[in-house]
């Protein structure tokens, strides 16, 4: 999950407030507040995000209660609790996950097909 320059909110540590940046993020403690990226975040497997995350791109693998915005894609891993609303263009959920709550894909002219040429 983690590549170079991704930077961590470890086990253990517990932020609140509003968390911004362009580069990636991992979150393995815990989260509460809002997080506006301009790269992937991603919750850990033991990780904990309460409040909205904004970004291209989420990967859930822990838990997340709040509002998700993804410009990209959204994924849920196996074993991921997620408990309200997830925007994306692309949503992948894979087996096992667990998505309480309301799911709004925004798809644009270009990802609608059908269109007339």
């Amino acid at each position: 999950m983690e590549s170079e320059g991704t930077a961590i909110i470890g086990t253990g540590i517990v932020v609140r407030g509003e968390v911004s940046g362009d580069a990636p993020l991992t979150i393995a403690g815990t989260l509460e507040g809002e997080l506006r990226l301009e790269a992937e975040a991603t919750v850990a497997p033991e990780g904990l995000v309460k409040g909205t995350v904004e970004a291209p791109v989420v990967q859930v693998a822990g838990r997340l209660e709040g509002e998700v915005r993804a410009s990209e894609w959204v994924r849920l891993d196996p074993g991921c609790q997620v408990q309200g609303t997830l925007t994306a263009p692309r949503v992948i959920i894979e087996e096992g996950a667990v998505l309480n709550g309301t799911l709004e894909m925004e798809v644009g002219p270009s990802q609608a097909g059908g269109g007339h040429e």
